[in-house]
């Protein structure tokens, strides 16, 4: 058994074109020239605004599930009553992300990644890879993965004269969490860290785990670690805490059957199985609790000393389609239909069967209701207002702002 400090190979230099490059660096291409869009033109999807939009639209949603640490979950308000449209923009077809940071919308769809000015919907610059997907934006930097079969992760830049140029890559990897001073990726089976720079800090190999590992699955990121799934034997999934700044591993424990994705709390760690069981841990690997909610688990989300759980497509009707628990792991309500799609404030924003409701926290009575005849795909909150996606499988996709 290999000693824990020879789990993690340290460099200095960063990587690009699949290697350890001796370049101090970045490269810096041409490969992500944006093209400016007229606002007039109607490639932007802007519609007559129906009402206007809060003067103060702050918030952030910097991640497909909403922050390095996977809650879903914001702190600004959501719409008080039953929203309306100011704007709806056509996305095409396929499935997308919505990011939101510094008043502008993030999607990127058929491989075309597009930004929007986050008020109006207008086009501010879009530039199209062959496949792509979005993952995360900090600070002036928009990480993104490029390529199926070829994986390269990509840092573009969304502010100053250089907007929507390739800052660096690094090739081989895909990205899946970003914060102010940490990038993580995954290359077949190792994890590795990143500088904004594109400096690499550190890499694991999951052959030098201590334990049986096939694949890195799950990650968040916490105040001084960096949590992840484990896969190993199909349904077997070990959860991992490393070092933050030099990917020491901490601790490792059994996680649920079929160890899914993960949530951080102030406080816990949380992944949930195939059989309903919610899992915590303590930051340092303490077991806190475990539960049995709604087979299978689904998501985890987090906000407000709430936990919530939903159901994945295949769980039975008979069994809750959402479960609330408090931080022991107590329930303290569920809900027969619907999924939720994010948490704001006070509410969690579920998607129903006739369109988005929004539910009080607390005792999860309905608020208000925005019916809508298509699916509801991604809801991004944002200070009193909504970012929307909508579309059936195999059709147009489309994006509305609703305050």
């Amino acid at each position: 058994m290999p000693s824990r400090r020879s789990v993690l190979t340290t460099l200095s230099s960063a990587v690009f074109a699949g290697c350890a490059s001796e370049q101090t660096s970045p490269t810096s291409t041409e490969t992500a020239t944006p093209t400016t869009t007229p606002a007039s033109t109607a490639s932007t999807g802007t519609a007559t605004p129906a009402t206007t939009p809060p003067a103060d639209l702050t918030g952030a949603w910097t991640h497909p599930d909403a922050d390095p640490r996977g809650t879903r979950s914001v702190s600004t308000r959501a719409p008080d009553s039953t929203p309306e449209r100011v704007w709806s923009a056509e996305l095409g077809q396929g499935a997308t992300p919505v990011l939101f940071s510094n008043g502008a919308v993030y999607t990127a769809i058929a491989g075309q990644l597009t930004k929007r000015d986050a008020r109006t919907g207008k086009v501010t610059w879009r530039t199209t890879f062959g496949e792509i997907d979005l993952v995360a934006v900090s600070e002036d930097t928009l990480y993104v993965t490029t390529g199926k079969n070829t994986p390269t992760t990509r840092a573009l830049s969304t502010a100053g004269p250089g907007e929507g140029f390739e800052r660096w890559r690094a090739e081989g990897v895909r990205v899946h969490r970003a914060t102010s001073d940490l990038i993580v990726t995954t290359a077949s089976k190792t994890l590795r860290a990143y500088a904004p720079d594109g400096t690499e800090r550190w890499r694991v190999h999951v052959d030098h785990l201590e334990g049986p590992a096939e694949r890195f699955g799950s990650i968040a990121v916490g105040p001084d670690h960096v949590f992840t799934t484990v896969e190993s034997g199909g349904s077997v999934g070990w959860v991992y805490g490393f070092d933050r700044a030099t990917g020491e591993p901490q601790w490792h424990d059994i996680g649920p059957n079929h160890a899914g994705l993960l949530t951080v709390t102030p406080d816990l760690v949380l992944s949930g199985g195939f059989h309903g069981q919610i899992q915590a841990w303590g930051h340092d690997g303490s077991s806190r609790w475990k539960v049995g909610t709604t087979p299978p688990v689904g998501d985890i989300a987090f906000a407000s000393d709430r936990v919530y759980v939903s159901a994945n497509t295949r769980g039975s009707t008979s069994d809750p389609a959402l479960a609330v628990l408090d931080t022991t792991g107590s329930q303290v309500w569920t809900r027969k239909q619907g999924k939720f799609t994010a948490l704001a404030d006070d509410v969690v924003l579920v998607d129903t069967s006739d369109g988005l409701s929004a539910l009080d926290s607390q005792s999860g009575n309905e608020r208000w209701t925005w019916s809508h005849t298509d699916a509801i795909g991604r809801v991004v909150p944002a200070t009193g207002a909504l970012f929307l996606q909508t579309g059936k499988e195999g059709t147009e996709k489309k994006l509305h702002m609703l305050v």
